[in-house]
């Protein structure tokens, strides 16, 4: 299989990795400018930048590109002095991590919930709306982009799409219990931020039960409740218009961290 088709595949299969290329070379060296190598955040790896030490050390510096998120241009001396390799050449291999994309999870097909989606898929990130109702999810109801799931339980869903850091889970089922449930296992996973739509109210009974059933406060700090930036929005339109704004500033300081 070609590199690039399995760059494809884990693109797809939204797995973190990290692609180092050769970028120049001088004088005696084991490998060719535009040679490549693929490491995946499980430690396997495609393609070649030389071997030995030296690939070595590449991979290394692949998986802290991944856990950091950054891209750095290195430069290596093959020789001995450096511990790599006898060549006496110099390399510089430039290494690009690649993370999971940024999904946006609606949990509830309310008329908060569709606006919100519309938004989302105007925002260009990956919008998921789940429902336990299949008619709230009829395609007549909702943009095509967008992926539908069924809800069988809270624990089922979240189990199901794992939410990672990157991800940003909205809860409006508007159901009292059902949101209790949605949140508590929403704030489980590894989602970058999680919010409530209700009152502080809402959000004060609801921790309460959640300390009594001995949630830790950790936990706790990931919950936005009320969801949405106080701009006096009312109707379920200009609160999604306050949702997606929280959201846009949510990510844009991750950006800036």
């Amino acid at each position: 299989m070609g590199l690039f088709r399995q760059i494809a595949q884990l693109e797809e299969a939204r797995r973190p990795f990290a692609i180092a290329t050769v970028v120049t070379t001088e004088g005696s060296c084991p490998v060719d400018a535009g040679a490549r190598l693929v490491f995946v955040e499980d430690g396997c790896s495609f393609g070649t930048v030389g071997g030995g030490r030296l690939e070595e050390k590449v991979k290394e510096r692949c998986k802290e590109a991944i856990l950091k998120g950054k891209t750095e241009l290195l430069t290596f001396e093959l020789d001995r002095k450096a511990g790599l390799m006898a060549c006496g050449g110099r390399v510089k291999i430039f290494i690009e991590s690649f993370q999971k994309g940024k999904r946006l999870i609606i949990v509830g097909a309310g008329h908060v919930g569709m606006a919100l989606c519309e938004l989302a898929i105007f925002w260009g990130v990956d919008t998921i709306i789940c429902d336990r109702d299949p008619r709230a999810l009829s395609k007549d109801r909702l943009p095509q982009d967008v992926r539908r799931v069924m809800v069988e339980s809270a624990r089922a869903l979240f189990d199901e799409l794992s939410p990672e850091a990157l991800d940003m889970v909205v809860i409006a089922t508007g159901s009292h219990e059902a949101d209790f449930e949605m949140l508590k296992q929403a704030i489980k996973t590894r989602a970058g931020y999680v919010g409530l739509l209700g009152s502080k109210k809402k959000r004060d009974s609801f921790f309460k039960r959640l300390r009594e059933e001995g949630m830790d406060e950790s936990f706790l700090k990931k919950v936005r409740c009320p969801v949405g930036l106080s701009i006096g929005a009312k109707g379920p339109r200009e609160i999604a218009f306050s949702i997606m704004a929280e959201l846009i500033r949510h990510f844009r300081s991750k950006d800036a961290g």
